[in-house]
């Protein structure tokens, strides 16, 4: 029966502690290496082909140097623990129902990113109109600090609440209440001449 074997390795050179005896590694250089697997045992090995075997500490009576035309070194296996499932991974449903404030910050942090997406897009709409002496992208610059400035608050936002030093119910809705009195003010500033017109104009037709 042969014996599988995967990837080669060329140029090798490997330090293996024994057991025991963290202070006296054998180091093994060979020309070249091959992983196998036993299919008797199940075990993995890794098999070097023409090198040698440092073994002890050098400058010890103990050194010894083994020249090997091959030479096999069991991997061992390790055994994975699932790791805990942290709240960036958990659910709406759970996040809801933890009574915590990094949960709070994490349920906020997910209702974001569509808020802002809503956010952006009404900015959008007043900085989108330019006159021909402001140019097509005159104002760029001012969608790009609005954008820097609403990421900056929402990031910090969601490190204060989850630190619990701003209030879970009041959360991160003063961030997105902050940023959509800035949209309106740039709203009304580019429709604002033509409401005030409506409105005297409304006035002056009613009966005195």
């Amino acid at each position: 029966m042969t014996t599988p074997v995967w990837g080669r390795l060329e140029d090798v050179f490997v330090r293996a502690e024994r057991d025991g005896e963290p202070a006296q590694p054998d180091l093994v250089r060979a020309e070249s290496a091959v992983e196998r697997v036993d299919p008797e045992l199940g075990g993995r090995f890794l098999e070097f082909r023409n090198g040698h075997r440092y073994t002890g500490r050098a400058g010890s009576s103990e050194f010894r140097v083994v020249e090997f035309e091959r030479h096999g070194v069991r991997i061992p296996e390790r055994s994975i623990q699932p790791g805990e499932v942290g709240r960036e991974g958990r659910g709406l449903a759970w996040l809801m129902r933890a009574d915590s404030s990094a949960a709070t910050a994490e349920l906020h942090w997910r209702m974001a990113m569509p808020l802002a997406c809503i956010m952006l897009a009404l900015a959008a709409l007043p900085l989108s109109h330019t006159t021909p002496r402001q140019g097509r992208y005159g104002k760029v610059a001012i969608a790009l600090v609005i954008y820097l400035v609403y990421a900056s608050m929402l990031v910090i936002a969601r490190d204060a609440v989850a630190a619990g030093e701003v209030a879970r119910w009041i959360g991160m809705w003063w961030a997105h209440g902050l940023t959509l009195v800035l949209v309106g003010a740039l709203i009304v500033h580019r429709a604002g001449r033509r409401w005030s017109l409506m409105v005297l104009s409304g006035r002056a037709r009613q009966p005195g």
